[in-house]
């Protein structure tokens, strides 16, 4: 008996090969690759994934985000959406971006202390700033589903957004009136990632240590489904040298990695323009 099959139940190593060649190739051409690549050695963001950047009040958090912007943003030309539930405004997120381009200290711009050749200087860095594709939603103690879900799905359909930060996790209105639902709220963020197929970072504040401990795992210990419902976590710890009286040390603690490897990037933290780099 002669069987006639419309379609291959079955398929040839070719065609797997021709599809592996053309994914290798586009990470070593990296486009339109699997991940997104920072200026920090080794560290990289999966395009689906939910990441979690925690670290301490105070430590720097928003101001390692605001440099990613710079970087993904200003440097690379890169789209990146930035939702600010918390204290982070537009106006807050602009000077911060001239303070770190300009090396004019931050602290000038909030006391109006700026000198002729500073005003100077920071007309020569306005124009990349104002031409980045940086866009902004904010709205405080927002919810996900009545404001920023739609938000982000506007910024990724009509301006292909690369990278979506949400700025103080902590002040989304689920988690501040439903804290036992948190994961829930992480599980919705998580499909959003999948769908617009970008990473997502949720910067957060972490369980308040002794001084000197370093973070880690154990500082989620109050609510461990947010390092288990993320794909990557990232803690943030900034490292005081009493002798030399010194807080610009810092270093990015990689404890949850499900696309790569986990380790420890050493960075250098300027607080005077509240920027990170590479050590």
């Amino acid at each position: 008996m002669e069987n006639n099959f419309d379609y291959k139940l079955y398929h040839s190593i070719k065609d797997s090969m021709l599809n592996t060649i053309e994914y290798v190739q586009s990470q070593y051409e990296n486009e339109d690759a699997d991940f997104l690549f920072t200026d920090f050695e080794n560290l990289k963001f999966h395009m689906d994934d939910l990441i979690i950047l925690a670290g301490k009040k105070f430590v720097g958090k928003t101001a390692f985000a605001v440099s990613l912007i710079n970087q993904f943003a200003i440097t690379k030309k890169k789209p990146v959406g930035i939702t600010m539930p918390g204290k982070l405004d537009s106006k807050e997120l602009c000077l911060r971006l001239i303070s770190m381009n300009s090396g004019i200290s931050y602290h000038k711009f909030r006391s109006g202390m700026l000198t002729k050749d500073d005003f100077e200087q920071m007309k020569t860095i306005t124009a990349p700033i104002y031409e980045a594709p940086i866009f902004t939603f904010r709205e405080t103690n927002c919810h996900f589903e009545y404001s920023l879900e739609d938000a982000a799905k506007q910024m990724h359909e009509q301006n292909n957004i690369r990278l979506l930060i949400v700025d103080d996790f902590d002040y989304m209105d689920e988690y501040l009136n439903s804290p036992e639902h948190i994961d829930e709220l992480l599980e919705k963020f998580k499909k959003l990632a999948k769908e617009l197929h970008i990473p997502i970072i949720l910067v957060m504040n972490i369980f308040e240590e002794e001084d000197g401990v370093q973070p880690g795992l154990h500082s989620f210990k109050r609510n461990m489904m947010i390092p288990n419902k993320a794909d990557m976590v990232i803690l943030l710890h900034r490292i005081y040298r009493a002798e030399e009286r010194d807080f610009s040390s810092a270093e990015l603690i990689v404890v949850k990695n499900e696309h790569g490897i986990s380790q420890d990037i050493q960075l250098k933290f300027y607080p005077g323009i509240m920027k990170f780099e590479n050590l």
